[in-house]
């Protein structure tokens, strides 16, 4: 391996590839692009940087915002015991799964996984992220059953 491969960096070098498989021009720059954001058929995506780990990246599904959830009144106590089992259930899985269920600063119920930067390719980043889309729609079918 060249010294120049070994060099770039692996959330650009992972950037870079998502961009051309979406039909995007690569960024020139490394310190251009820190976050990789789409939205097929209306669900967000976003990939950015691990906040802890150099080596992975952090794949975030916006599943619904909350308040939206809470719309009917009459459905709050059900949701309310949803979101609280949702996060109880994150505390026993988090040895079995990396999937965690989260709420945002806007309020937004969003799925998020690690990936690793030096496995991952465009293709097992746009696998994974089907998989999180068939989470996330269990998920909000199971809320909507809640209201």
């Amino acid at each position: 391996m060249s010294s120049s491969s070994q060099d770039i960096d692996p959330f650009f070098k992972l950037l870079s590839q998502l961009c051309v498989a979406h039909g995007m021009p690569s960024p020139d720059n490394p310190d251009e692009i820190r976050e990789f954001a789409f939205t097929p058929g209306g669900v967000s995506y976003r990939l950015m940087p691990h906040p802890e780990d150099d080596t992975q990246a952090l794949l975030e599904i916006d599943i619904q915002q909350l308040e939206s959830l809470l719309d009917n009144a009459d459905a709050s106590p059900a949701l309310e015991r949803l979101l609280r089992t949702l996060l109880q259930l994150n505390a026993v899985l988090q040895d079995h799964t990396q999937w965690v269920i989260s709420l945002d600063d806007d309020d937004v119920l969003v799925l998020s996984t690690p990936v690793s930067l030096v496995s991952s390719s465009a293709e097992a980043l746009q696998m994974l992220a089907l998989e999180g889309l068939q989470r996330a729609r269990a998920l909000l079918e199971l809320s909507e059953s809640c209201s």
